[in-house]
């Protein structure tokens, strides 16, 4: 949403159904080739949206970037983590910020954040930092299903308010959470969110740097 042609010049497409994919790791760009084979379901299953594969499930328009991106990232992660497995990345925090735009990433858990003040002061930093265009995340421990939170999962921040103290969300299982009975586009308080123990995970527009 913020800068689309970032995601479009990480993929290049080599043909024949392979494509390389580039991240960033300690100020350097790092390479990833894949193919478009993913992991599916077995016996059958599917998602409400009849995509049977089993981690990123794809967008109704046939799109398969997020899924190229996912599989890459996931061998990407091999060399800092030293595990290539998708369950590796399960839940998620902000290392693929600094993989993605090469940027360094600060984390605020808005738990700690209890006085009117304090809260009001990390909404002025969530709001600063959007509106300059950078990236802005929000990841859950345990769930909130009364604030459309799932739990040890991550959402895009797609929009501050401070007059309203609200911040709208973006669950990226989209058409695949229907079943769910959550909203996938929805906003909530800051006030709420900090009650639930949430993180917000900030770009900071500065290269990420060993």
């Amino acid at each position: 949403m913020q800068n689309p042609s970032l995601i479009r010049n990480m993929i290049t497409d080599d043909g024949g159904g392979v494509y390389t994919v580039q991240f960033h790791l300690n100020g350097q760009n790092v390479y990833i080739t894949v193919d478009s084979s993913m992991p599916t379901m077995s016996g059958g299953l599917r998602y409400a949206s009849g995509s049977s594969l089993e981690f990123d499930t794809g967008a109704s328009s046939g799109s398969i970037w997020t899924e190229i991106v996912e599989k890459a990232y996931v061998e990407f992660r091999a060399l800092t983590d030293g595990v290539n497995a998708w369950h590796a990345i399960d839940g998620g925090w902000d290392n693929g910020l600094a993989a993605i735009t090469g940027q360094s990433a600060v984390d605020y858990y808005a738990g700690s954040y209890t006085t009117p003040a304090a809260r009001g002061g990390l909404l002025r930093t969530l709001y600063d930092a959007f509106f300059a265009r950078e990236d802005v995340l929000l990841s859950t421990s345990g769930s909130a299903p009364w604030l459309n939170l799932a739990g040890s999962h991550m959402y895009a921040v797609t929009n501050v308010n401070l007059d309203a103290g609200t911040i709208t969300l973006d669950n990226p299982w989209n058409a695949n959470g229907a079943s769910s009975g959550m909203q996938m586009q929805f906003t909530a308080s800051l006030a709420d969110l900090a009650n639930a123990g949430c993180t917000f995970h900030v770009a900071t527009g500065t290269p990420a740097l060993a």
